[in-house]
């Protein structure tokens, strides 16, 4: 083994990992409630940005975006920047 691994004492004296906040991802041990909103939040048309489900938990929500494209409608560059600049944020 290129290092030892840290002696016992070493593993007393430091100091826990810090641990992700509550917000950060939907509880473990809760299932939460499911609101079918089937909100559009935007349209032109070529796209649409939709907010279909919405599940709701004791600290929070968890909400789904989808985007959809009509790519017949867009030239080939077009579609091809769109579509990029969407997996970029995602």
């Amino acid at each position: 083994m290129f290092f030892e691994p840290p002696s016992e004492q070493e593993e007393l004296t430091r100091s826990p990992r810090p641990g992700l906040p509550a917000w950060y991802a939907p509880p473990s041990d809760e299932m939460g409630g499911v609101v079918v909103s089937g909100l559009a939040l935007a349209r032109t048309p070529n796209i649409a940005v939709t907010l279909p489900t919405i599940q709701a938990f004791e600290i929070g929500c968890l909400m789904n975006v989808d985007i959809v494209m009509r790519p017949h409608t867009l030239s080939a560059d077009d579609f091809q920047g769109r579509s990029l600049s969407f997996k970029d944020s995602q």
